[in-house]
Formats: C-alpha cells, sequence, structure tokens
C-alpha cells in the first residue's frame, strides 16, 4: 500500500487542501506533514471504520484481562512473614 504525501500550508486558519480526485479514489492513505513531520492521515472511510471496530475489540480485551488480573488473589498478600 503506498501513500501521497502532502504539506500543510499555515496561511490562513483553517486550513485547506488541494486534493487531486485521482488520490482520493486511488483510496490509498494520504499523510499530511506540517515542517516536513507527519501530522495526520486521511483514510479511506471504510478502512478507518475497520481501525475503529479493532480499537473497540482491543480495549475490550485488555479490560476482561484487567478485571481478572485484579481478581486473582495475589501470592504476595497472602503470605507473612515471621520474625
Amino acid at each position: 500500500m503506498s501513500e501521497k504525501r502532502l504539506t500543510l500550508r499555515e496561511s490562513h486558519p483553517p486550513y485547506t487542501l488541494s486534493i487531486e480526485e485521482e488520490d482520493i479514489l486511488s483510496r490509498e492513505p494520504i499523510i499530511l506533514e506540517r515542517d516536513g513531520q507527519p501530522v495526520a492521515a486521511i483514510v479511506p472511510l471504510a478502512e478507518y471504520g475497520e481501525f475503529r471496530a479493532w480499537q473497540k475489540a482491543r480495549l475490550a480485551w485488555f479490560s476482561h484481562l484487567l478485571v481478572l488480573n485484579c481478581s486473582k488473589p495475589r501470592l504476595g498478600a497472602s503470605l507473612m512473614v515471621q520474625r
């Protein structure tokens, strides 16, 4: 998957971009740069939807692990050191 890079030019906010129709139709990500550094990406809406679904599933999985981890008794908590 290739990507096109566009440079943001600070003239008057809000910023405007000139994106060619062929770039939009290619359905490839477009990376926006400011001062040579990537700051954002324009991706096809379907790809963004897939990312959000993955992100939501990942968060649910980590939350499940956290609950499991917190519900287990801790070995160190049950041990007492006698002198």
